[in-house]
């Protein structure tokens, strides 16, 4: 299986979509959000697509994709980058009929980008500790910092670059963090402010 597939696969799979079998080329994704949509080669998706018998699919974002987007088959479909090696295609009747759908399966899609190479940290530290520790720790916006049931005890979460984490844990624990505990992130979704 080559890189774009395995992304693809990671991507449907962090997205919650189900795949069904793998095939030589890329999946068969069985999804309530949209049609099946079978996985092969790219140029065969975009004319199925086209001629709607598939509502979308997800074909590498390459040179097909870049053939494909030139040919009189581009303005019959809706075109959303994924990330930057993988694109959606939509039937243009099934972007407008069922647009929701789509926008939401995207937004999942891009979550799981987004989520790559990030873990969640959670910790906890007394409060005459607190200060330090949130100035070390990175965040999306700004850890969250809750009570905890001892007095002067705080837990502490953030997102932080999995390349940063071994580096970051030891200076934590010289800051006087305890119970620190480190998950994988599936989907990372920020909605609007």
């Amino acid at each position: 299986m080559g890189a774009v597939e395995s992304e693809v696969l990671s991507l449907m799979n962090a997205a919650d979509l189900r795949v069904d079998r793998l095939t030589s080329h890329y999946a068969i994704v069985d999804d309530p959000r949209i049609s099946d949509g079978v996985f092969g080669e790219p140029r065969d998706l975009w004319t199925m697509v086209a001629q709607g018998e598939l509502d979308a699919a997800i074909v590498p974002f390459d040179d097909i994709a870049e053939e494909m987007r030139k040919r009189p088959v581009s303005r019959q479909v809706h075109m959303e980058p994924i990330s930057s090696e993988l694109l959606f295609v939509a039937n243009n009747e099934s972007w407008q009929e069922r647009r929701r759908e789509m926008e939401d399966l995207l937004m999942l899609l891009r979550g799981a980008v987004e989520a790559r190479g990030k873990v969640l940290l959670v910790l906890n530290v007394s409060e005459e500790h607190l200060q330090d520790i949130l100035k070390l720790l990175p965040s999306l916006r700004s850890p969250t910092v809750s009570p905890l049931a001892e007095p002067h005890m705080f837990s502490v979460m953030s997102v932080v670059s999995r390349n940063e984490v071994n580096r970051l844990i030891p200076e934590l624990l010289r800051l006087g963090a305890t119970d620190i505990v480190e998950l994988p992130i599936t989907k990372l979704i920020r909605g609007s402010h």
